[in-house]
């Protein structure tokens, strides 16, 4: 069975009309290593999906935060 995690990133990757910039840069090797990290925050990879499916223009800001603190969280 798959996870909500995992429903959200095949629904998003099979969207053929979809031109984000989310779709374009969340490949499987990204979505592979950062589906189990969280942020200080306790963000997670499925908060980024969701909530860039919600407010579009918006995803990838959102997903270039959750990059930074996942970095800033591994080398400290």
């Amino acid at each position: 069975m798959a996870t909500d995690l995992e429903e959200l990133y095949k629904t998003l990757s099979e969207a053929e009309s979809c031109k984000s910039l989310l779709k374009k840069h969340l490949t499987k090797e990204v979505f592979d290593a950062l589906k189990e990290r969280r942020t200080s925050l306790g963000g997670t990879l499925a908060d980024c999906i969701r909530s860039g499916k919600e407010i579009k223009h918006r995803h990838f800001l959102k997903c270039k935060l959750l990059r930074q603190r996942m970095g800033a969280r591994r080398s400290s």
